[in-house]
């Protein structure tokens, strides 16, 4: 008997596992309209606007980059970026280092950089922080701008710390 709930326990905890593997999603929120937002997902990889899920991929632990890529959205900043490098290009998307700087918000003090990436008819800025990983997404499509905060303490990219 002891032996049987050894071995449902262990289950018991893959089973957990597994569950949050697959739900390890990045959730972003409009802060004026809370209904419009958007998710990336590592398992099964996918990138969702509103109702609206696609396939995407995600880099794996060995790349060099760490990235999403969908037909709708992409982004992509080098691991090992060197201090002289502000420019890069992933799957045909040409990036920009901006800016780095220490934004304080909600009482913390982060280092951030502000990367511009022209994409077809969009221009979009990532604010990404090597600890935290990408806490916000401005999108501008014909002038217009819709921007999206982390819904989290940390957005997609921060489970790539330690390498």
């Amino acid at each position: 008997m002891m032996k049987r709930a050894i071995v449902f326990l262990i289950g018991l905890a893959g089973l957990a596992f597994s569950v949050s593997a697959l739900g390890q999603t990045y959730d972003y929120v409009n802060l004026f309209n809370k209904r419009h937002t958007i998710s990336i997902q590592i398992s099964p990889a996918f990138f969702a606007s509103g109702d609206r899920a696609i396939d995407a991929e995600i880099c794996g632990r060995n790349d060099s980059f760490i990235c999403v890529t969908s037909d709708a959205f992409n982004f992509a900043v080098p691991i090992a970026r060197k201090a002289d490098v502000s420019k890069w290009e992933y799957k045909g998307y040409a990036y920009e280092l901006k800016k780095q700087e220490t934004l304080e918000a909600f009482g913390q003090a982060l280092n951030v950089w502000i990367i511009e990436s022209n994409q077809g008819a969009k221009k979009l800025r990532y604010l990404y922080s090597k600890k935290r990983g990408v806490m916000a997404i401005s999108i501008e499509i014909d002038g217009e701008s819709q921007t999206f905060v982390s819904q989290k303490f940390a957005g997609f990219g921060n489970q790539i710390k330690g390498r």
